[in-house]
């Protein structure tokens, strides 16, 4: 899900060559708090409840939990798609599901990448995406993914011997910004850039 393409390997991402994928998302749910009232009985068998304090009043819900639930699932279906994409080194049917435009072309480019090298990935990424912006006044609805890529266990092999591909030194850890939005009243991932000069 990245548009940074490199022509050499590197252990930022496996050895991608730098247009890192999108993978659309951890689940988000709206926070409720649930007060219960403590009963007293005052010398009787009835019980009541007393007025809850001002600090004991409901949170309101955020307006917008369920279109960031909704943006985050998809960024992490699109991740579950492409990591499967890139463990067998042929593109699926799933990852057009979750990603279009630039995305979806970054990661036929990558898979392409890992075919002419005769290499594919071991192990999974983690991914930690929040939502920073989302306006969802007018069609298209439009939003931001900012994520922390740990690529630590997220390895580039040879596909026959499954031995790792010689890379670079670097860090694992990196920021990745990705923009979704609303496409038939479906979510999808537009992009994915990653940050190489911003660990996290």
């Amino acid at each position: 899900m990245i548009t940074v393409t490199a022509t050499t390997r590197d252990q930022d991402h496996g050895g991608k060559p730098m247009m890192l994928q999108l993978r659309t998302g951890n689940r988000m749910a709206a926070l409720t708090v649930v007060l219960a009232g403590v009963l007293t009985a005052c010398g009787t068998h009835t019980a009541s409840a007393p007025p809850p304090s001002p600090a004991a009043t409901t949170t309101s819900a955020d307006p917008e939990a369920s279109a960031k639930a909704a943006v985050l699932q998809v960024y992490r279906d699109m991740w579950d798609a492409e990591d499967r994409a890139y463990a067998t080194g042929q593109m699926n049917a799933d990852v057009q599901k979750y990603a279009t435009d630039k995305a979806l072309t970054d990661i036929k480019l990558t898979v392409i990448y890992y075919q002419d090298y005769g290499s594919v990935m071991k192990g999974e990424p983690v991914l930690s995406p929040r939502v920073t912006t989302i306006q969802t006044k007018t069609d298209p609805y439009t939003a931001t993914i900012t994520d922390c890529v740990d690529s630590s266990h997220y390895i580039e092999v040879n596909a026959k011997t499954g031995k790792p591909v010689p890379v670079t030194g670097g860090s694992h850890r990196h920021v990745v910004t990705s923009t979704a939005r609303t496409v038939g009243g479906v979510w999808m991932i537009l992009s994915s850039v990653i940050d190489r000069k911003r660990t996290c």
